[in-house]
């Protein structure tokens, strides 16, 4: 498999030039709550939590609420001339 990697004005003219009749497109959202839990829970050690890291989260969730709902990655994806291309 090649990889390259590419900026995203250079993504658009890749897509512009090739023409795909089907073009895939995915895009995560940022959620503070789900990331801060991801984290929090990675970090528990055999299932037992941190009181003390707790409201280290607690305080990141609050600093980073103004991104909620906001994209945080996009993934394309189109096939053309036989070659599937994505991109993130």
């Amino acid at each position: 498999m090649l990889k390259v990697v590419l900026d995203p004005d250079e993504i658009l003219r890749v897509i512009e030039a090739s023409h795909p009749k089907l073009i895939y497109l995915a895009e995560a959202i940022f959620d503070a709550e789900e990331e801060a839990a991801g984290a929090y829970e990675a970090l528990s050690v055999d299932g037992e939590q941190d009181p003390s890291i707790a409201s280290r989260f607690t305080d990141l969730i609050r600093r980073t609420e103004k991104a909620n709902g906001k994209p945080t990655m996009a993934m394309v994806g189109f096939v053309s001339d036989g070659c599937s291309i994505s991109a993130k």
